[in-house]
C-alpha cells in the first residue's frame, strides 16, 4: 500500500445521531403478565390493528438514558420511580383492570410466535370504561381558554372528502349535515366546502345544521325559555337553497357563499344573496357553473370534552407540545398580523355517550409522538384519504421535549361507575 496525500490530513466522519421512531401505541389490553423474576407486560391488540397482537413492558432507566443521550439521568429516574411525579407501573394498570391504555414513546424490540413485543416511556389510561369507543382519522384538537374562565374544549373529526359534481351534491350535503347516526344517536356535524382555483384553495366555508327555536322549562329559573336546535339534514338544505337568514352576519356570508356554489354545481339560477359579499359570491356561482372552479366538501363531526376531561386537556395544553402543536401560527400574504390557525393531523379520540347517545370525549391525542399539523387549506384530498403521503419517515427524539412529556402525575379518569359527564 503506498502513501496517500490526500488522505493524510483527513479526519474521521463525525458520527451520526442516533435516530429512533418511537410509535404512540393505543392498545386493548386482554390481560396482563407480572412474573415476580421478570418484566411485567400489558398483552393484548392494537385497536387501530385489531390483528396485530401485542406485548408491551416500560422502558427502564438505562434504555431511556440510551434513547436520549443528551438528558439527566437523574431526571429520568424521578420520572420513573423516585420524584414527585412518577408514572404508573404496569402493575398499578393490572390493579386497576385498565383495559384502554395509550403507551408512548413504544420501540418495537421483537415478535415472538406472533406476538410483536414493544416497550414504552409512559403509559396513559384513556379511559377506566373498557366500553369507551376509539376512532382514529385526520382531526383538530382545540383547546383555548378565555379570560373570563370560559373556553373551548372539543374535537373535530374528518369523516368523508370528496369532490363535488352536479350529480353527488345534494347527497354530500345530506351526509355531511345529518344530526343523528344510523343507530339515531345524536352527533354534531359541519362541513367544509373548499373551492379551488389553478389547484390552490382559494377560500374555505363552512356550514353548520340550521336551527329552529324551541322552548324549553329552565328549572333554575322556574321559567320557560327558548333555546336554538339543530334541525335534519333535509331541512338545512331546504332554508339554504330557499335563501333563509341564519343566526348571525358571518354564517349568513357562509350560507351565501355555499348557495352560490350548490346553484353553480346544477345549473340553477342566480340565488338570493343576503349580505353585501353579493358581487364576489356571484362570481363564485359563475366560475362553479362554468367549470372553471373545483369544488371540495369535507364533512366533519365535532365531539365536544366531559366537563372533568375538558378541565384537564386545558390545564395540560401549556406543558405537553404535542397539544399545543393543534394550534398554528400564521399571517396572510402580505400582512404582518399573526393569528393562529387550526391544524389538523392525525388523531386518537376515545369517547363515551351520554344517556341520549351523545357522545363526550375522554382521551384525545395525536397519533405520532412528533405531530406536524397543517392548517385545512394546505392538506390535499389524497392525504385525508392516505395520510403517509406526507408523513417523515424519521423522527429524531429531543431530550428536553421528551422529558417535558409528563412533568405532572397521571389522574386516572373517574370510574366506570361514576355518573356520566354531562
Amino acid at each position: 500500500m503506498s502513501f496517500n496525500p490526500d488522505a493524510f490530513n483527513q479526519k474521521p466522519a463525525a458520527q451520526k445521531t442516533e435516530r429512533i421512531k418511537p410509535e404512540r401505541l393505543i392498545i386493548r389490553v386482554d390481560s396482563y403478565l407480572m412474573p415476580n423474576d421478570g418484566f411485567h407486560y400489558a398483552i393484548g391488540h392494537s385497536i387501530k390493528n385489531p390483528a396485530e397482537q401485542v406485548k408491551v413492558r416500560l422502558t427502564t432507566v438505562d434504555e431511556r438514558s440510551t434513547d436520549l443521550p443528551k438528558a439527566d439521568k437523574e431526571k429520568i429516574l424521578k420520572q420513573y420511580r423516585s420524584g414527585e411525579n412518577t408514572r404508573d407501573s404496569i402493575a398499578d394498570k393490572a390493579k386497576n383492570n385498565i383495559r384502554l391504555i395509550s403507551f408512548d414513546d413504544s420501540i418495537k424490540i421483537g415478535t415472538d410466535h406472533g406476538v410483536t413485543e414493544y416497550r414504552a416511556h409512559w403509559g396513559k389510561t384513556i379511559s377506566t370504561d373498557p366500553n369507551a369507543e376509539v376512532i382514529f382519522g385526520s382531526g383538530h384538537i382545540r383547546l383555548r381558554e378565555n379570560e373570563n374562565g370560559s373556553g373551548q374544549a372539543y374535537v373535530e373529526m374528518v369523516k368523508g372528502v370528496a369532490v363535488a359534481t352536479p350529480e353527488n351534491i345534494d347527497q354530500l350535503m345530506h351526509d355531511s349535515l345529518t344530526i343523528k347516526d344510523e343507530q339515531q344517536r345524536a352527533r354534531d356535524p359541519f362541513m367544509a366546502v373548499r373551492i379551488i382555483y389553478n389547484e390552490k384553495v382559494a377560500t374555505t366555508v363552512r356550514l353548520y345544521p340550521a336551527v329552529e327555536k324551541t322552548s324549553v322549562f329552565d328549572n333554575d329559573m322556574g321559567r320557560s325559555k327558548e333555546i336554538n336546535k339543530p334541525v335534519d339534514a333535509d331541512n338545512t338544505i331546504a332554508k339554504l337553497m330557499a335563501g333563509e337568514s341564519t343566526v348571525s352576519d358571518f354564517t349568513n356570508q357562509q350560507a351565501d357563499t355555499v348557495r352560490a356554489i350548490v346553484a353553480g354545481l346544477k345549473d340553477l339560477d342566480v340565488p338570493v344573496f343576503n349580505t353585501n359579499r353579493a358581487t364576489s359570491d356571484l362570481n363564485i356561482y359563475h366560475g362553479v357553473k362554468q367549470g372553471a372552479l373545483r369544488v371540495e366538501i369535507i364533512s366533519f363531526e365535532k365531539f365536544d370534552f366531559g366537563p372533568d376531561s375538558r378541565k384537564t386537556y386545558l390545564k395540560d395544553k401549556s406543558f405537553r407540545p404535542q397539544l399545543k402543536s393543534y394550534d398554528i401560527n400564521s399571517s396572510a400574504e402580505g400582512s404582518n398580523e399573526i393569528r393562529q390557525v387550526a391544524g389538523y393531523d392525525q388523531t386518537v379520540v376515545a369517547f363515551m355517550r351520554h344517556p341520549d347517545g351523545e357522545p363526550y370525549v375522554v382521551f384525545a391525542s395525536p397519533e405520532e409522538m412528533w405531530p406536524k399539523p397543517k392548517p385545512l387549506k394546505d392538506i390535499t384530498l389524497e392525504e385525508f384519504i392516505s395520510p403517509t403521503i406526507a408523513r417523515e419517515a424519521v423522527i429524531e427524539i429531543e431530550a428536553e421535549t421528551s422529558l417535558q412529556q409528563h412533568p405532572e402525575p397521571e389522574k386516572e379518569p373517574e370510574s366506570a361507575n361514576a355518573a356520566p359527564e354531562m
